[in-house]
């Protein structure tokens, strides 16, 4: 076989052992090793040894801690229950109004989905070879203005649509004491990671291990963090960091097996003989990346996608930076749309997984538009992405 056929011949077999219900960061890491023994003049000797090279280096690559020190914020900030004092917060202050208690429930939401988004983009950085710094920068704006655009999407459904918003327009009970101070702890704790970036104060490993250490000091003040609730916090992240990390060593493999196969530079020379414009090929490739996103979870999505579309999409005209949070926000739109309560291919295929009742799954349609909308404004308008990036204190 021909070095393309060869990693036509791994796509295919990693798509085959998804479909059998293998866990992703396995899969990736079956094709990967079969496909660069099929390479590999020697055999299987000197393909496992290179392959187990690769490994070691991934491993080794300081700015994937990130990735991991992410989860560990993320696992803390539940624990501190911050996003529910942010909710009692807002309630008490909105929830007289139409859409009041909808409004809380998406900005405390924010707070539950910071860490999870910076980890997919840490990964995107890694694996497209984007700076991770300037990644995690350009979802901010990005964020905060599709968090606005659902809040205006609450309230013109519940003036189109009520029975999908629920009418509690009286007066909420005061918030619990402190939480005032929880509510300073998570702006604290933003401006620190994100300002700390901006302002070149540290790195992105430096910035989520500073995170992850006020998330935890907080969550320990605030007494809702014992020792055996810090066991039980850390045994989790452990997990996921786990699962994330299988993900990220087997993408890379992945994706140094399809540049060796000539995979990418043959799509490469095909889409340029076929002279797609850039924004066709980029409308093209995210329809195929949302078709991806109903089958399986985010950061799995990511981990098989951007090893094969970055390196076709990404050029002088389209910045890596601008592309993570297109691709992101597309397989968003994806796990909003899908008819499940849970991701369908997340690492494994443990849990059966459950209908949505109609309703529900309707009321999710207009956020979704509202990320579809999201997508256009960013493909139209760049800069909207790459504006923090490129005001980057020492970049």
């Amino acid at each position: 076989m021909t070095p393309v056929e060869i990693g036509i011949f791994g796509i295919i077999v990693l798509i085959v052992l998804i479909v059998i219900r293998i866990p992703i960061g396995i899969s990736l890491l079956f094709a990967a090793a079969l496909g660069s023994i099929l390479l590999t003049p020697g055999g299987a000797v000197p393909a496992l040894t290179t392959l187990g090279e690769n490994v070691m280096r991934i491993s080794l690559t300081y700015a994937l801690s990130a990735a991991l020190l992410f989860i560990l914020m993320g696992a803390f900030i539940s624990k501190a229950r911050l996003r529910l004092a942010l909710y009692h917060m807002l309630s008490y202050l909105f929830g007289k109004y139409r859409a009041g208690m909808a409004v809380a429930h998406i900005i405390s939401s924010v707070v539950d989905l910071v860490a999870p988004f910076c980890v997919a983009l840490v990964i995107f950085g890694y694996l497209s070879g984007a700076y991770i710094g300037q990644s995690l920068l350009s979802g901010l704006i990005p964020g905060i203005l599709i968090t606005i655009a659902f809040i205006l999407a609450a309230l013109i459904l519940a003036l189109l649509k009520p029975s999908l918003v629920a009418d509690t327009r009286e007066a909420q009970p005061a918030p619990p004491r402190g939480t005032l101070k929880s509510v300073f702890a998570v702006l604290i704790l933003f401006f620190v990671v994100f300002g700390g970036l901006f302002f070149a104060w540290f790195r992105p490993t430096e910035a989520a291990a500073i995170g992850a250490f006020l998330a935890m000091v907080y969550a320990a003040a605030s007494r809702q963090l014992s020792f055996s609730g810090l066991i039980e916090t850390l045994k989790h992240a452990a997990v996921q960091i786990a699962k994330t990390f299988t993900l990220i060593i087997g993408g890379g493999l992945f994706g140094l097996f399809m540049t060796r196969s000539l995979v990418i530079a043959e799509l490469s020379r095909f889409t340029s003989a076929a002279d797609l414009s850039t924004t066709l090929l980029l409308i093209i490739a995210l329809i195929i990346i949302f078709a991806i996103g109903l089958t399986m979870d985010k950061i799995a999505a990511l981990s098989i996608i951007t090893p094969i579309f970055s390196p076709i999409l990404m050029s002088p005209i389209i910045s890596g930076v601008w592309l993570g949070v297109l691709f992101i926000l597309t397989l968003s739109i994806a796990h909003l749309v899908r008819p499940v309560k849970k991701d369908c291919l997340i690492y494994s295929f443990e849990n059966e997984d459950k209908g949505i009742a109609p309703q529900a799954l309707m009321a999710r349609w207009p956020y979704a538009i509202v990320l579809t909308a999201a997508c256009i404004v960013i493909i139209a308008m760049p800069f909207v992405v790459t504006l923090l990036p490129q005001m980057m204190f020492g970049w």
